[in-house]
């Protein structure tokens, strides 16, 4: 649920920074700045999302193992859906990465991201 709000913030942020005026320089510099500051922040909350996805699947091997196996089940639906929780975080990441200007960084988190999907 924190992740949820954060990540509505996140959009909202951007929104924000898209309506500041640009007419002087001065505004032109302090939107580009809350833009770039925006993005960074939308990058960071589905990444956030998906190493929790990926931490939480981790713990499931141990369910499998020594958990009830009345409910494998149950524990295979859930690591269903935290992959599809995984790959929708990377997807928003990804889709964010686009309008981040420092490439190096776009670089660490495309890599990180693909990393965790393997």
């Amino acid at each position: 649920s924190k992740l949820i709000d954060e990540d509505t913030q996140s959009f909202n942020e951007f929104m924000k920074a898209l309506k500041m005026p640009n007419d002087t320089f001065k505004q032109i510099t302090e939107r580009q700045q809350a833009m770039a500051d925006a993005t960074l922040y939308s990058i960071k909350v589905p990444y956030k999302t998906a190493v929790l996805s990926l931490d939480a699947m981790k713990e499931l091997e141990f369910l499998v193992g020594n958990g009830n196996q009345n409910a494998i089940t149950d524990i295979g639906v859930g690591t269903l859906m935290l992959c599809t929780g995984l790959e929708g975080a990377i997807l928003n990441v990804k889709a964010n990465l686009m309008r981040l200007e420092n490439k190096d960084l776009a670089k660490k988190y495309a890599d990180s991201g693909a990393e965790m999907l393997e």
